[in-house]
């Protein structure tokens, strides 16, 4: 839906919608990701690590519900999938076994994931595009 505005409006009433249909079969643009840091990383002893939450964001031409996964540049696991406006704690160290988790009730986050090296995170949308990967601090 988009919002436009009626010149030919009756007095107190300043908008109506539309429908606006987008043909979407054939995309093949990727969807774009970005992440918005919420606390950034601290780095904690025994063992050795660093957390941090983030917020993940994610954009598409087409899918209003295009997927957010996070991969581990150490190796090959991969979290998710996450939606738009998720927030997750991201703990990375060398000895942390890779893995995704509930975190306890309470938690503004959705997931709690651990790596041993960097986090990466990319987007898929509806249609199997692909974003590029984008490093999370």
């Amino acid at each position: 839906m988009v919002l436009a505005h009626d010149e030919n409006r009756e007095p107190g009433n300043n908008e109506r919608t539309e429908a606006v249909t987008i043909d979407c079969e054939g995309d093949v643009e990727a969807p774009s990701v970005d992440y918005a840091v919420v606390k950034p990383f601290q780095t904690y002893q025994n063992p050795l690590r660093r957390v941090g939450w983030f917020r993940l964001l994610i954009d598409d031409n087409c899918d209003p519900d295009a997927l957010i996964y996070i991969g581990d540049s150490a190796g090959g696991f991969v979290a998710g999938p996450f939606h738009n406006g998720d927030q997750v704690e991201i703990a990375k160290g060398p000895s942390l076994t890779p893995g995704q988790s509930v975190p306890p009730p309470g938690s503004p986050n959705v997931a709690r994931i651990r790596l041993r090296g960097g986090a990466r995170m990319f987007g898929v949308d509806g249609e199997g595009n692909t974003s590029l990967f984008k490093k999370i601090l």
